[in-house]
């Protein structure tokens, strides 16, 4: 691939991943460390493109050109692993995580990248990765793989980790998340084959990109406090469902308020507030399957639709949602207790939205004063 060639494929792909740093940095919650590491995967993957295009100039000897080519082999190298560090800690940080995991990870992050800077630095003089002859002509070495390797590594733990929360993850999501070190796998094996053609980064930005779709563009329909779905995903997710219903095959949903939510406020302050919505939304996640919704409806108020129109599953779903609550409060972890109303339903096919929602909350509130968790 002539450097021109080269030139041309990378800045296409740096130009679309700047697009999608800038809209994810415009639109996404960066209060939620997986947005901060997924701007991070988009910045490195931009810094190996460059660095792969200015360690292109093989065979230009000029004083200028010849540094270059040889600062841009040296920091490909050296930044190798980085994206796929960052990638493996980004889905390590997507949906709930232990966070005892943690050290772990980054200590075998830490691990692989001290031992890339160190065989990379030796290779200088051993000539181990790859080294360059008096006409600036890069040669690969004998051990040129071991940083695909080290990138391996981290692209499969990254799998695991996927794997392991994949009963949290939509089904949609967790394809491609699963599929996501594949491009960049395939790119790598072709470039290994075929010596003289740079692949690698442009692989890894058409991933991104399919990661961005179907992942984290989400964000336009999530609640930014919370990190459910919004009112519009909620919106948009009823229709579907209600589209694909039938007289033998519907959904059913909860309506759901935090009781004494304004004296939380008064008492404890706004801050104390968005915390017990924060900790509601969490263990309303832990009460629901993957495939369905929790959407945060406005205020205090909370929807869940479940993929099931059996009234025993509805039931179970209710008293899994009063069980878990009735297990945080008895922590005492708050200076008050979390406490539910809540309206459900069966949907009747047929049954416009509006008036499903208002049964739902008329069922709410008629229960509003009863309901003790």
């Amino acid at each position: 691939m002539t450097f021109i060639n080269n030139l041309f494929l990378n800045c296409f792909s740096i130009i679309l991943l700047l697009i999608l740093f800038f809209y994810s940095k415009r639109y996404s919650n960066t209060e939620l460390k997986h947005n901060r590491v997924f701007l991070w995967l988009v910045a490195s993957a931009m810094l190996m493109l460059i660095f792969d295009s200015v360690g292109r100039l093989d065979g230009r000897t000029e004083t200028i050109l010849s540094a270059l080519n040889r600062a841009g082999i040296f920091l490909l190298y050296i930044f190798s692993p980085a994206a796929s560090a960052f990638w493996l800690l980004f889905v390590f940080h997507y949906k709930k995580h232990n966070e005892k995991l943690f050290t772990a990870i980054a200590a075998v992050i830490s691990a692989i990248t001290a031992a890339n800077f160190i065989i990379v630095v030796l290779s200088l003089k051993n000539r181990w990765i790859y080294y360059l002859d008096e006409q600036n002509v890069y040669h690969r070495g004998p051990h040129y793989p071991i940083p695909f390797v080290f990138s391996f590594i981290l692209l499969a733990l990254a799998s695991l980790v996927v794997y392991k929360k994949r009963k949290r993850i939509q089904r949609r999501h967790l394809y491609a998340l699963l599929l996501f070190p594949i491009p960049a796998v395939l790119c790598a094996v072709l470039q290994l084959m075929i010596y003289g053609y740079s692949f690698i980064f442009n692989g890894v930005a058409l991933t991104i990109l399919v990661v961005f779709l179907h992942v984290q563009n989400q964000d336009v329909f999530t609640d930014y406090l919370t990190g459910v779905a919004n009112r519009k995903k909620l919106e948009f997710h009823l229709s579907k469902m209600i589209r694909g219903s039938s007289p033998g095959r519907t959904f059913s949903a909860i309506l759901l308020d935090l009781d004494n939510f304004k004296n939380i406020n008064d008492t404890f302050g706004h801050k104390a507030g968005d915390e017990a919505l924060k900790k509601a939304a969490e263990l309303l996640q832990a009460c629901v399957d993957k495939n369905d919704l929790i959407a945060r409806y406005g205020g205090d108020e909370f929807f869940v639709v479940l993929d099931t129109s059996d009234a025993d599953a509805l039931n179970k779903t209710v008293e899994k949602i009063k069980t878990e609550f009735r297990a945080f409060n008895a922590k005492n972890l708050l200076p008050y207790k979390l406490e539910l109303s809540m309206g459900y339903a069966i949907y009747t096919c047929g049954m416009d939205a509006d008036i499903f929602i208002n049964i739902l909350d008329k069922y709410m509130y008629k229960h509003k004063n009863r309901v003790s968790l």
